[in-house]
């Protein structure tokens, strides 16, 4: 092989090698996006259901402090 085409073999190495770690990176990228996406998704059923026992917990008593007031 001439030394030309052995730099331009180098060179394309080089360039595979970038264009492989771009990819990877991305779909890292995406993976993690993906991930944040799904635990975004279940904190917010975790709030709502807690916001539902807070909410409930508070009828409770405010009908222990009415029932208290009648007695």
């Amino acid at each position: 092989m001439p030394l030309r085409d052995i730099n331009d073999l180098e060179k394309l190495k080089k360039i595979n090698a970038a264009l492989v770690s771009r990819v990877e990176r991305s779909m890292d990228q995406q993976g993690n996006a993906f991930s944040l996406f799904q635990t975004t998704i279940s904190l917010e059923n975790r709030v709502r259901t807690r916001t539902e026992e807070l909410h409930s917990t508070l009828r409770r008593l405010e009908q222990s402090n009415i029932d208290l007031s009648a007695a």
